[in-house]
């Protein structure tokens, strides 16, 4: 049976993906409720109802198209963007406090941040960049705009000098850089080693 989880991962991937590569087609997420797979670990996972399943779906794709919509408008001081399950609704970072009551008035809670998605990404693309001097123990590496990081993950079980030196160089060029410990490996839907 496929999880929730993993389900609602590739869903978010839908979503995410176009956020940084560009404008896309939007998925039909109210249509995703149809799925059977989805329902049902919806409703095993989560212990939504159908009625609660839609509501949530319909509430994230109304959210991806606001997050679409201050993407544009916000320009430069764009970093990011999440829907918060919790509170159901999109919570929208950037980094000059003068545009919160914009993104307020679009329906979403404003966060404010210090490094737009501009600087997050780039400092994502630093490392996609080193290639093959990407130490070993580092299994994945991500930006995480609700922490307004770029999040590095490394196998504890690998961790060496080499790792060190990468992530102090890293901290040095001022990257906001997050390190996550697991003795596995990286995440489904990060950018990981081959």
């Amino acid at each position: 049976m496929i999880s929730a989880v993993a389900l609602i991962t590739g869903v978010a991937a839908a979503i995410a993906i176009p956020a940084i590569a560009g404008p896309e087609r939007q998925p039909d997420i109210p249509a995703a409720a149809g799925s059977p797979d989805l329902a049902s670990a919806m409703r095993e996972d989560l212990g939504l109802t159908a009625e609660r399943m839609r509501e949530r779906l319909t509430a994230e794709s109304a959210a991806t198209r606001t997050m679409r919509s201050l993407r544009g408008t916000l320009g430069d001081s764009y970093a990011g963007a999440w829907f918060d399950s919790s509170a159901g609704r999109l919570v929208v970072a950037v980094t000059d406090p003068a545009r919160s009551p914009e993104i307020r008035t679009a329906g979403a809670r404003a966060r404010v941040v210090e490094h737009s998605m501009a600087e997050l990404t780039g400092a994502k693309q630093r490392i996609d960049r080193m290639g093959s001097a990407v130490p070993d123990a580092v299994t994945g590496w991500y930006v995480r705009p609700g922490g307004n990081s770029v999040v590095v993950e490394v196998d504890s079980r690998q961790w060496d000098t080499a790792t060190e030196r990468l992530l102090s160089g890293l901290r040095e060029d001022g990257t906001p850089l997050r390190v996550r410990q697991a003795a596995r490996p990286a995440t489904i839907g990060r950018h990981h080693r081959r």
